[in-house]
C-alpha cells in the first residue's frame, strides 16, 4: 500500500515566508522610487516651463499722507539775537485790519507760505481773521474758519510786519511775528512766542527781551 504525499517541511515553509517578505520589501522599494521618480520629473518639468524671472507685481503708488486741517504753515526764519532786536526800530503805520495792508507788504506776506507738500500756498489759502472775528482758536476744528487771527500789523517805508495769533491747537494761541523787507521782496524773519501784546512798544519790549523764538520750524 503506497504512502500519502506528506505536506510541505517546516524548511520549505520557512524558505517560502522568506522570500514572500522579500518580495514584498522589493515592491515597497520599488513603488517607492518609481514615485519619487515621477516627482521629480514633474517638478523638473514644471521648473522647464517657468519664465527665467518671474514677473514683478505691479507698483501700486504711495498713498500720500491727509493733509493736516491747517494745510499752510511759515517757518520761523533765525536771525542773531542782536540784529533782531531792531527789527521794530523807525515809524510804523500801525492797521488792525488785513486789508489795510499795502499791495508790497501784503504779496510778500502770502507768498512766504507753503502747503507741508513743499509746494507754495495760493492767496486763497493765506488767510487772516481781522481783530474781534472767529477764527479756528483751538484745536476743536469747525471748519471754514481761518487759523490765523491779526492783532496788529505795521507799514514802515523799508519794512512791514504782521503780529498775529495762530490757532488750531491747544488754546491758548501762539502768537506770531513776520517781518518783511521790501526791497529784498520776502520775509527776512519770522517768530513765535508764547506771550501776546497789544501794542507796538510792548511788541518791541518781548521782541527785545528774547521771547520770541526762531529755531522751531513750521509753526506759524
Amino acid at each position: 500500500m503506497s504512502e500519502a504525499p506528506k505536506g510541505p517541511t517546516v524548511k520549505s515553509r520557512r524558505r517560502l515566508s522568506r522570500m514572500l517578505v522579500l518580495a514584498i520589501v522589493v515592491i515597497t522599494v520599488g513603488s517607492a522610487a518609481t514615485f519619487e521618480a515621477i516627482r521629480a520629473y514633474q517638478i523638473w518639468s514644471a521648473s522647464e516651463r517657468l519664465p527665467a524671472e518671474l514677473p514683478k507685481p505691479p507698483q501700486l503708488p504711495a498713498e500720500e499722507p491727509p493733509e493736516p486741517p491747517d494745510p499752510i504753515h511759515l517757518n520761523t526764519i533765525p536771525m542773531r539775537a542782536v540784529d533782531k532786536r531792531h527789527l521794530l526800530d523807525g515809524d510804523f503805520k500801525i492797521v488792525v485790519r488785513m486789508s489795510d495792508l499795502t499791495e508790497s507788504c501784503r504779496d510778500i506776506f502770502d507768498s512766504s507760505f507753503f502747503r507741508f507738500s513743499g509746494s507754495s500756498a495760493s492767496k486763497e489759502l493765506v488767510k487772516l481773521a481781522d481783530p474781534g472775528q472767529d477764527f479756528e482758536a483751538t484745536d476743536s476744528i469747525r471748519g471754514g474758519l481761518p487759523f490765523r487771527r491779526l492783532v496788529f500789523a505795521g507799514v514802515g517805508l523799508k519794512m512791514c510786519f504782521v503780529y498775529y495769533e495762530m490757532g488750531g491747537h491747544n488754546y491758548p494761541p501762539t502768537s506770531c511775528l513776520a517781518v518783511m523787507d521790501y526791497g529784498q521782496k520776502k520775509a527776512i524773519w519770522v517768530g513765535e512766542s508764547g506771550d501776546e501784546v497789544r501794542s507796538l512798544r510792548a511788541l518791541r519790549s518781548i521782541l527785545a527781551g528774547g521771547y520770541f523764538h526762531d529755531t522751531y520750524g513750521p509753526v506759524c
